[in-house]
């Protein structure tokens, strides 16, 4: 007869796997970011692959083909870098690159040293803990950092959700970093830890693909054309077009979407809307962004301007060098400091 404790952990890892390869689905068939999909594909796989080897599944692997069970092992203690890829994609509209999969990469170095034992293997252990906790942090900051900046209106509606689902993972991660504890210190655990361990996993997984298959496809809505104009938003739109060409508005350090809507007597839901649904923009600070990186290509091409690059930076509104060296690169693909070279070398 099948232990009851078994049998519940066996459920618990079928329905999270299951509900997470229905995620990685979804996203593979979703339209949008490229970058996005592949990001929320890798993180569902993972994530279905660590509660399989979790499962007693993982459990019988291990007695029969102990390799092949500690390379899955350490493909699943990859979950929280690629957790963090993930939500730091989708919330920062940013393209990932490979470099953005280092920290992905580094648990998984982490774990398999750890996992082969020897010396060293506690001390990765607990590099791969510490990690874990920090890229699991940063992706709630990052989740609700960028609130502000968010002009997708039903991205901004899942916020809370999404910041509850980090928290209930940190809390599920803080557990199986303690159970890891326990099996490599040899101090006993109550008993109903682990089925509860893997109740929390499975209700993480089914909740995260309830989040994406909303019917309203929130996270991963289709791709729009931006809508025509009302006559209300027309007359917005050209004071916007007023407001950021002949104003300059964008030159204004710290400048911020209720601070815009504001100069313009306009609700910040109204300017939101116009900003994202007819124009495309995603994110208010890569709206702003667009023209202080455009009038920075005027300034640094100009050989007679006698400003040096952060300069520059201050010039079009700036409140440092470095986020304008990261913006510049994200719209032109060179740093202020390379596209000033290839300006003089073609003049």
């Amino acid at each position: 007869m099948i232990d009851g404790q078994i049998l519940l952990r066996l459920v618990f890892g079928a329905a999270g796997a299951s509900a997470y390869l229905v995620l990685a689905l979804v996203a593979l068939r979703a339209e949008g970011s490229r970058a996005l999909r592949i990001a929320l594909i890798g993180a569902s796989l993972l994530s279905a692959l660590g509660l399989i080897v979790d499962s007693p599944i993982g459990q019988t692997l291990d007695a029969v083909q102990p390799a092949l069970a500690l390379s899955l092992w350490v493909m699943a203690a990859g979950v929280p870098g690629a957790l963090w890829l993930a939500l730091t994609t989708m919330f920062r509209d940013r393209d990932a690159n490979w470099h953005h999969a280092l920290p992905l990469l580094g648990l998984m170095g982490a774990a398999a040293v750890a996992y082969h034992g020897g010396d060293l293997a506690w001390a990765f252990f607990w590099l791969w803990t510490g990690g874990s906790i920090l890229l699991v942090v940063h992706s709630m900051f990052v989740v609700i950092s960028t609130g502000n900046d968010d002009l997708v209106e039903s991205r901004r509606r899942l916020r809370f959700w999404l910041s509850a689902m980090c928290i209930l993972g940190c809390g599920v991660l803080l557990m199986l970093l303690l159970t890891n504890a326990a099996d490599a210190r040899r101090f006993a655990l109550p008993g109903w830890w682990p089925t509860t361990l893997r109740g929390l996993m499975a209700a993480t997984a089914i909740a995260t693909v309830a989040l994406v298959l909303d019917p309203r496809r929130q996270l991963l809505p289709p791709q729009k054309k931006p809508a025509r104009a009302t006559e209300v938003d027309a007359d917005l739109l050209r004071d916007l077009e007023a407001a950021m060409t002949t104003e300059r508005l964008w030159r204004q350090e710290g400048l911020t979407l209720a601070k815009l809507a504001s100069q313009l007597n306009s609700p910040e839901y109204k300017l939101r809307l116009l900003i994202n649904g007819r124009l495309g923009h995603r994110n208010f600070t890569e709206f702003v962004n667009g023209f202080r990186v455009e009038a920075a290509k005027v300034l640094l091409a100009d050989d007679h301007s006698g400003l040096n690059v952060a300069q520059v930076a201050y010039e079009v509104g700036f409140s440092s060098l470095a986020p304008f060296n990261r913006a510049f690169k994200e719209v032109t693909g060179v740093t202020p400091t390379q596209w000033r070279k290839g300006m003089l070398i073609e003049s």
